[in-house]
């Protein structure tokens, strides 16, 4: 866990979201997730929230759930 933290702490960016608009999402907790999207330089969203699943893609970040990603990331 150290190991991951220590990752975290060298490689994270802190941004702060953006205020969207209403109907960018049908769940407006959303929202945040997905304002934060834009300022920072996020190569892809891994969620298990199907309101940002069905969504697919926004501002050109793709969002995809984490077995996807585990996926993805076992093929290289």
């Amino acid at each position: 866990m150290g190991e991951y933290l220590d990752l975290l702490q060298t490689s994270a960016e802190v941004v702060e979201p953006i205020e969207l608009s209403r109907n960018v999402c049908r769940d407006p907790d959303d929202l945040m997730v997905l304002g934060l999207v834009a300022p920072g330089v996020a190569d892809i969203v891994v969620s298990g929230d199907q309101d940002l699943l069905v969504i697919g893609k926004f501002a050109g970040t793709r969002i995809v759930s984490p077995r996807d990603f585990w996926e993805k990331m076992q093929r290289g």
